[in-house]
């Protein structure tokens, strides 16, 4: 596993994810933004309603969702088979 650093640059961002049969991830930015996970990376409003629990992703997603933030940093820390 590799962590992957991403500046928010823009609000909303979308940060896709790397695609897996099964997948998890831990989330942490570094200030204050939401973040939510989506089912569709093209589409900003198919939002997982569990979503992201405690900084952990436990559902499959496609992307994350950050809005306000800009200037932040996101790491993602991803993992599946």
């Amino acid at each position: 596993m590799k962590a992957v650093f991403k500046t928010i640059t823009e609000t909303p961002q979308v940060v896709p994810l790397n695609t897996y049969g099964r997948v998890g991830a831990s989330v942490l930015i570094d200030g204050a933004a939401t973040l939510a996970v989506l089912a569709d990376k093209e589409d900003v409003t198919s939002v997982i309603s569990k979503g992201i629990v405690t900084d952990v992703i436990d559902y499959p997603a496609d992307a994350i969702l950050v809005t306000g933030g800009v200037g932040q940093i996101i790491t993602i820390l991803q993992y599946g088979d």
